[in-house]
């Protein structure tokens, strides 16, 4: 099975960022999901303060 996460918040339209622990809960569930040989892919949308980018870093870091 494949898996796809849209990494896409609502609190500020365009400029959204992801606290620590909710990266620790998704990185959970996406090292459950490998464990079962399943394929995973994460896509953070774009915003324009640039969270992406530092989000997607600490994601692959948990």
């Amino acid at each position: 099975m494949v898996y796809f996460i849209r990494f896409y918040r609502h609190e500020s339209l365009y400029a959204s960022n992801y606290s620590e622990t909710d990266l620790a809960g998704y990185a959970q569930k996406i090292k459950n999901w490998l464990e079962q040989g399943n394929e995973v892919w994460g896509f953070f949308n774009n915003d324009f303060e640039g969270f992406t980018l530092k989000n997607a870093e600490q994601l692959r870091e948990i």
